[in-house]
Parts: C-alpha cells; sequence; structure tokens
C-alpha cells in the first residue's frame, strides 16, 4: 500500500490582529514599547503607561495609544 499526500492544509496566521499589530509597529517609536487601550485595560496596574494619544491606524481609524513606562 503507498501512502501519497494529495493536499497539505496551511493556516492563515494574518488575521485581523496581526495586521494591527503590523500597522502599530510602523506607527511606534524607536526603544518604546507601544501598546493599545485594550491591553492597558487588560494589564490593570501591573504596569504603568504613557498616553501617546490618538494614532490613525489604517484600516480601523483613529486608536488610543500608550507606551510602557519602564
Amino acid at each position: 500500500m503507498e501512502f501519497t499526500v494529495e493536499k497539505k492544509f496551511a493556516h492563515n496566521l494574518w488575521g485581523d490582529a496581526i495586521n494591527i499589530a503590523s500597522r502599530m509597529e510602523s506607527q511606534s517609536v524607536a526603544g518604546k514599547i507601544h501598546v493599545s487601550q485594550e491591553f492597558c485595560d487588560a494589564a490593570g496596574s501591573a504596569f504603568r503607561f504613557i498616553e501617546r494619544g490618538e494614532v490613525n491606524i489604517k484600516g480601523k481609524g483613529l486608536a488610543r495609544n500608550y507606551f510602557m513606562d519602564a
């Protein structure tokens, strides 16, 4: 009995979260950790954040962003 692979499954990792992360990275500043409002809300008081203001994220519009304070 011979076994051959007729179909190969590939997973698409380029979902909405990856696209937003890429666009945020392109808007960031060297040496800073750039995070979203959603991350700040989830992190709570575990970290300190400096508000960066609203940044235009391509395809999403304005989004409030922060830098993580070291």
